[in-house]
C-alpha cells in the first residue's frame, strides 16, 4: 500500500479538468499537483465489481504496480485511475497492470 503522503483523495479531484488516458482496462486522469511529490487515487465502482473484497483486491493490484512512489510517480501531477468493467478476471488484471505501468512511464517522460 502507498504511504498515506502519497495517496490522492479522489474527492479532491471532483471537477477537475485534466489530461485523460483512455486504455482497454482504465481511464487515467492526470492534474497538476498541488504538492511537491506525485499522488496516486484508484477508484472502483460497485458495477466494476459487486463485493467489497473483489473492488479492494483490484485496488490492492493497482496500487501494487508502484513499489516505489518517489521513483514512479511523476513529481507534481495528481493520477486518478478509475477502473472500468472489462477487469473482470485474471488475463484482465495482467493486462491492467501492463497498462498501469505504461501510463505511469509515460507521465514521467513528459
Amino acid at each position: 500500500m502507498l504511504a498515506k503522503k502519497f495517496r490522492l483523495p479522489a474527492q479532491s479531484v471532483i471537477g477537475k479538468k485534466g489530461q485523460v488516458i483512455r486504455g482497454r482496462y482504465t481511464v487515467t486522469k492526470i492534474f497538476p499537483g498541488a504538492v511537491a511529490h506525485g499522488r496516486l487515487a484508484v477508484v472502483v465502482s460497485k458495477k466494476v465489481a459487486p463485493k467489497a473484497h473483489d473492488r479492494n483486491r483490484l485496488k490492492r493490484l493497482a496500487y501494487d504496480v508502484i513499489s516505489k512512489p518517489n521513483d514512479q510517480l511523476p513529481a507534481p501531477t495528481d493520477i486518478l485511475v478509475t477502473l472500468l468493467p472489462s477487469v473482470t478476471d485474471e488475463t484482465s488484471e495482467r493486462g491492467m497492470i501492463k497498462e498501469l505501468k505504461s501510463i505511469l512511464k509515460s507521465a514521467n517522460n513528459e
